[in-house]
Parts: structure tokens; sequence; C-alpha cells
């Protein structure tokens, strides 16, 4: 509903919500183990009756969309810098491959990190940026890890994929050792 769950929200929400509830306006559920607020027909009809006669009632952005707007403005900004880092890193393997020494473990060890961090950071942002349909506020947004056309993997490869996807719709600056 766009509050931050406190003690002083909750003072100042719990006595409109109650009288919500009472009116039979509002009801609550659970989906996914969230605790959503949900109108009734007499919540939507008071809305509707709200907005004829008020003129419209802007209600705040939800949590779950201001999530997704957030992350992919977030993504927006570094995808850029995600993708110079990749390639940098990408050049400084070729030239470690190339370069003729023999580079100690460690060098690889801390590289293939790094790399591994860089690609992941990227593909987070595309995925944000492309893949993350703007949420709908009659559900709860929860992110499954599952994609079109898995159905069409092996049981092992979309196991594998959907672990990948873990946290995807995280945008962060990370750097591997």
């Amino acid at each position: 509903m766009g509050f931050i769950y406190n003690g002083a929200a909750t003072r100042q929400l719990r006595p409109r919500l109650d009288g919500l509830l009472a009116a039979g306006a509002l009801t609550h559920a659970r989906r996914h183990g969230l605790k959503m607020w949900v109108l009734t027909s007499t919540g939507r009809r008071r809305l509707a009756r709200a907005r004829r006669t008020e003129g419209l009632v802007r209600l705040p952005e939800s949590p779950q969309h201001r999530v997704w707007r957030h992350s992919r403005e977030s993504a927006a900004n570094r995808i850029g810098e995600y993708e110079s880092d990749l390639r940098a890193l990408v050049d400084e393997a070729g030239a470690l491959l190339f370069s003729g020494e023999r580079a100690r473990s460690d060098r690889w060890l801390c590289l293939a990190n790094r790399l591994q961090q860089a690609a992941k950071n990227l593909g987070v942002a595309a995925y944000c940026l492309r893949e993350w349909p703007e949420p709908d506020d009659d559900r709860a947004d929860i992110d499954d890890h599952n994609d079109a056309g898995d159905s069409k993997l092996d049981r092992d490869k979309r196991a594998r994929l959907r672990y990948l996807r873990n946290g995807r719709r995280s945008i962060q600056r990370t750097t591997g050792t």
C-alpha cells in the first residue's frame, strides 16, 4: 500500500484499515506467503463512487511496482558500466592467455571470480531492462525463476537455469577478488 511498516504507520493506519475491513470494503489474503490487502466488490464500488464525485483518487505506487521501476532505472543507468567491465575482463583474460607466460593458478582463479560476477551483473541488468514484465497490481509479482521455453529443456538444464536466475531482479554492484 506504499507505506513503511513501523510503529507510527501502524498507529495511523490501523484505525482506517479496521474501518475499511468492518465496512466490508477491504479484506486481506495470503498469496505466496505474503499478506495482501484486497478491495472487495463493496470497496471497488466505493472507490468508483469517490472517483466520480471527488475527482480522480490518486493511490500511491504499489511496493512491487516501485521495486520494478527502481530496478529498471538502475539497470538502465548501469548496463553500460557492466558491459565495459565485462569487456575489460575478457580482454584481460585474452591478454593473459596469449601472453606466453605461465600465470600462477591464483591469478586465473581470481580472474574467473571477477568474470563470473561481471557476467552476472550484466545478466541481471539485461533481465531487468528487457525481460521482467511490468507487474500487474492485481496479483503478487513473485519471480518463480521460470521463463518461456523452459518446458523444452531437460530437467537438469532447467534446474541449473532456475538456480542461476536466483537474484536476477536485484541490481547491485559487487566485485570479486
